[in-house]
């Protein structure tokens, strides 16, 4: 049934994006009760100080922003509609964002929501994706590709942009299909246990010398508000970079746990033992 009626909300965010967003809600909100998001139990696992009572908030939480998260993306995949972009809260982090910068992300929270933050930034914005995203003003896409040659072309663009002065925006957490990275990933601590993640934004820190910022978004009652990690510093290992990156995701979910994915914890190794 859960399945049936996503993909309804999914077509109706074609036709009707707005409304699909905000019914989104709504639809998430009545099938809450019925144990939809993560479980608690595995929640549990990754968050074990947490309270029964918060636990069972971030299991609605994980379930509201997955269905909401599937109505935005539906409506970014078509080019003959105009997005549903959500209501984005001022942030004096973001007007402070300047190029050359790499912009890097994590599969968490309201994750399409931040193709309403490039296309306002301040400069040439190329995104390296995976997806199938329809072109928006002021955004150039490289896909990511599905072998090593595609994967080289989408990093030499992506290292050009940087050199030219422009913002790239990219995944820590691309490229995972079918329980594997495709690429090469790199495994660093993160809540106790390890995680991996993509070596790709790191290695283009490493080679354009440009800092990395952490960039998520989540549901707020009067919009969406958009977080900014401070930059991460180019270093010649991409395991410094990639450990900060970590330690960065680590504490910002562990303040908000229910922004936690399936995706994350597919590429989240528990402690020996736990």
């Amino acid at each position: 049934m859960k399945g049936r009626l996503v993909n309804a909300l999914r077509l109706w965010a074609v036709r009707w994006p707005h409304l699909a967003f905000l019914l989104a809600r709504r639809f998430a909100w009545l099938l809450a009760p019925f144990n939809r998001g993560i479980s608690e139990e595995r929640l549990a696992a990754v968050f074990p100080e947490l309270a029964p009572r918060a636990l069972k908030a971030a299991r609605r939480r994980s379930w509201g922003n997955f269905v909401q998260s599937e109505a935005l993306s539906a409506s970014l995949q078509h080019a003959d509609i105009r997005p549903a972009d959500p209501e984005i809260l001022p942030n004096p982090g973001l007007e402070e964002l300047r190029p050359p910068l790499i912009l890097a992300s994590f599969h968490i929270g309201l994750f399409p929501a931040l193709g309403a933050v490039l296309v306002r930034l301040p400069g040439e914005v190329l995104v390296v994706h995976q997806g199938r995203f329809a072109p928006r003003p002021g955004v150039k896409l490289v896909l990511r590709g599905d072998d090593e040659w595609d994967r080289a072309a989408a990093f030499h663009h992506a290292v050009a942009g940087l050199r030219s002065g422009g913002f790239v925006f990219t995944t820590l957490d691309g490229g995972y299909r079918d329980g594997a990275y495709e690429a090469g990933a790199v495994e660093v601590p993160m809540l106790g246990g390890t995680i991996s993640l993509a070596r790709g934004g790191f290695a283009l820190a490493r080679i354009t010398r440009t800092p990395i910022v952490p960039l998520v978004a989540r549901r707020s009652d009067g919009g969406v508000e958009i977080v900014c990690g401070q930059p991460i510093p180019p270093a010649d290992e991409e395991e410094t970079m990639a450990a900060a990156a970590a330690r960065w995701l680590g504490e910002y979910l562990s303040e908000f746990p229910g922004e936690i994915s399936r995706r994350t914890l597919q590429i989240l190794q528990p402690p020996p033992g736990g």
